[in-house]
């Protein structure tokens, strides 16, 4: 009986924590939902008491979340959202810019109030979730591509803001339309991909489109205007390809491997930090001789705008729309598949140029809006047919587990 106890005890044991168990799995599961800001807070943990703070940042983000039958369309709000915001966005920055011509400082403050709203979101929506990340770990745990994005994100959207300030709403669209061209440069000559032919027919309209809507009234040369805009375009274009790539790489990395791992408001949080310095170097470099008329430039835009205060609240309204726009794209980004995502940047463009021309009344000639149109087809056609005939690596990779091979 002595040697038998322990094997009685160890045996019933083994029944109280298998019954325990059975319990554990026949309790339904707390569902979280889908939320317009993206995933919400993670299933609360019974036995772990909330603070005060963490607790109402909870109920805000359940206050958020769609009514059941209304679920299924939290992708399609969170997309007329995006396109909304990136409407704002480009309406603001040309006006902007039409009175106050400072690309580089007026992104790095754009980037000012972006850092901000995103510092604030992460920091509620991780208090909610009971989360204890420190900043120290968001930028210091893979820092070379930590900084990579951050440098690429500061110059994509540098770049971006001198091509809407250098021409009109429409052709700095097309050109900014030739980011398949680099997609495809970038998976042959880094990633070392093999490409059909039909992807790289499908680029034809857009090099056409964008040379038709780029050369002077009746076929003539390109002027000085629009050449700065081409190549602030082509720049952003190129450093796009780069930063999506990068992006994607983070989304996709398995959860715990790095601290932003499989999260937009992370991944986003930490490239806007890292820009932030990347974007006031710039403006330092390229706009400091300027500084030095910053009052007289300031109080003439506040003029042309209708006053001092209305100047403020568009920097401001341009600062929220930059970061919703571009956070609501991430979060689409995790949602939508490959297809899906480049054909909603081919409508976005289209819906801006649209609202541009009709309703603001934007300056854009005939030969303007034909570039436009033949580059977008072009860029559908470059997604469809990326869609029908995947790129194939040049040499076979090696043997691994299925879970690495999807990696």
């Amino acid at each position: 009986p002595a040697a038998r106890a322990p094997v009685v005890a160890a045996a019933a044991d083994a029944a109280g924590a298998g019954a325990a168990g059975d319990d554990a799995s026949n309790k339904p599961a707390r569902r979280t939902g889908d939320f317009i800001i993206g995933k919400g807070p993670e299933e609360e943990k019974e036995a772990e008491k909330l603070p005060f703070l963490a607790m109402c940042l909870n109920k805000f983000c359940f206050m958020l979340q769609l009514p059941e039958p209304l679920k299924k369309f939290t992708l399609p709000c969170q997309i007329a959202m995006w396109f909304s915001m990136y409407m704002v966005y480009n309406l603001i920055s040309k006006q902007l810019l039409n009175v106050l011509p400072a690309p580089m400082s007026l992104h790095s403050a754009f980037n000012l109030i972006c850092v901000t709203c995103s510092m604030l979101t992460l920091a509620a929506v991780e208090t909610a979730r009971g989360n204890g990340m420190k900043l120290k770990e968001l930028v210091s745990v893979d820092a070379g591509r930590a900084w990579r994005q951050g440098v690429l994100h500061a110059t994509t959207h540098a770049a971006s803001m001198a091509a809407i300030g250098g021409a009109s709403l429409c052709y700095a669209h097309t050109a900014k339309a030739s980011e398949p061209i680099f997609s495809a440069l970038l998976a042959v000559f880094v990633f070392g991909k093999k490409l059909s032919l039909k992807i790289w027919m499908s680029l034809l309209p857009i090099v056409g489109g964008v040379a038709w809507a780029s050369m002077g009234k009746g076929g003539g040369g390109i002027d000085a205007q629009v050449a700065y805009a081409l190549t602030a375009a082509l720049i952003c274009s190129s450093t796009l390809a780069f930063h999506q790539a990068s992006i994607k790489g983070s989304l996709k990395d398995e959860a715990g491997a790095t601290p932003v791992a499989g999260s937009p408001l992370r991944v986003y949080a930490r490239a806007l930090l890292l820009a932030a310095p990347v974007a006031f170097g710039f403006a330092v470099a390229m706009e400091s001789s300027m500084w030095a008329n910053a009052p007289a430039m300031l109080a003439s835009a506040a003029t042309a705008m209708g006053g001092t205060n209305v100047l403020a609240g568009a920097v401001l309204l341009g600062g929220v729309s930059f970061f919703l726009y571009n956070q609501l794209a991430l979060i689409c980004l995790d949602s939508l598949t490959p297809l899906s995502s480049s054909i909603g940047n081919v409508m976005k463009r289209v819906f801006v140029v649209a609202v541009s021309v009709t309703l603001m009344g934007g300056a854009v000639t005939d030969q303007q809006l034909q570039g436009f149109g033949l580059a977008m087809v072009g860029v559908a056609a470059y997604s469809l047919a990326s869609k029908s005939a995947p790129s194939q690596d040049k040499a076979d990779p090696p043997a691994a587990k299925p879970a690495t091979v999807a990696a």
